[in-house]
């Protein structure tokens, strides 16, 4: 068991036990170790269930919607991205801070398994080497690979390590990389227009219009998403390059402001679409034109809902 589990189980005991809380909202062992799985606990005698996972791409903070119109008193675990994600919920009004405990985490950066099938193929066993490396077993034979190679790019980018928002923080502090995590979107903007489209194009050629992307992130919680409305009718239903573009890039939109880059709507995509190389463009450009990140400052107001006098305006000329 992790040092992290072991301090995780006990901030969640202590605080369900003194009724301070009503549930824990955590993650759990999955069927195999490269799956992980949400759990909510309401009894004290459950709460070995929680692990500090190494395949933990789920934003947790999502989970808080469902207890929205409740009186429930929520006990979260919360690595820097559900932190983040915590915040940006807070400042539209979607929870209550005061009906929440957050144990914060100091994340090390999380492993993906949709990196673990693009370095190796169909994964059938994974096992844990615990020296920094993982044993993968596919059909064609076992490959030793390091976590750090298995890391999604919004994990090697992260400069957010610590959460923002808690009542209490477990873990050792994680240093944070120089730079501003941003180069691979800046080397993809040094392609020419068409080369742009023709990535994308075939990257979104893959999209199946299934919505994981949409259900996995916590601040897609519109009571009613735009491509489900039919009155009036915004984008037809189908997977025509034109209509998932478009679902793909007002879905992107949305998030303008809002998007922590948490990855998690990449790593439910069944696909595989590289759905990161548009949100975290997005993100840049909200930061170097409006000096803003999501989540990161509570007192903060989002990028859409103020505005600087002095604000240049050369977008719309």
């Amino acid at each position: 068991m992790s040092n992290l589990t072991e301090a995780i189980r006990e901030q969640a005991r202590k605080i369900l036990a003194d009724k301070k809380i009503d549930l824990v909202i955590g993650y759990a062992e999955g069927d195999n170790p490269m799956r992980t799985q949400l759990v909510f606990i309401d009894k004290v005698e459950d709460i070995d269930k929680l692990v500090w996972p190494s395949f933990g791409l789920i934003n947790l903070a999502n989970y808080l919607l469902r207890y929205k119109n409740t009186p429930h008193k929520i006990g979260i675990v919360a690595k820097g991205c559900d932190s983040r994600s915590i915040v940006a919920l807070l400042k539209e009004n979607q929870i209550d801070r005061d009906r929440l405990y957050i144990i914060g985490v100091n994340c090390p950066g999380m492993l993906s398994r949709q990196v673990a099938r693009e370095k190796v193929g169909e994964i059938i066993t994974a096992e844990d080497k615990g020296d920094g490396n993982w044993k993968l077993t596919t059909v064609e034979g076992t490959k030793e690979i390091s976590c750090f190679d298995l890391m999604p790019s919004n994990c090697v980018a992260c400069r957010h390590h610590a959460p923002v928002i808690s009542d209490v923080i477990v873990g050792d502090p994680v240093t944070e990389p120089e730079g501003d995590g941003y180069d691979d979107i800046r080397e993809f903007e040094q392609k020419s227009p068409a080369e742009r489209h023709e990535c994308l194009k075939q990257e979104m050629a893959n999209c199946i219009r299934c919505y994981a992307c949409r259900q996995a992130c916590p601040t897609c919680n519109c009571d009613e998403c735009f491509v489900d409305v039919t009155q009036p009718k915004w984008v037809d239903k189908g997977v025509e390059p034109t209509d998932v573009a478009i679902w793909q890039l007002i879905r992107t939109y949305h998030q303008a402001g809002r998007c922590v880059d948490c990855g998690a709507c990449e790593e439910a995509c069944p696909a595989g679409v590289k759905l990161l190389w548009l949100t975290r463009k997005m993100n840049l450009v909200v930061r170097e034109r409006f000096g803003f990140e999501a989540g990161v400052d509570p007192e903060a107001l989002p990028p859409l809902a103020t505005y600087k006098k002095e604000d240049p305006q050369e977008f719309i000329l």
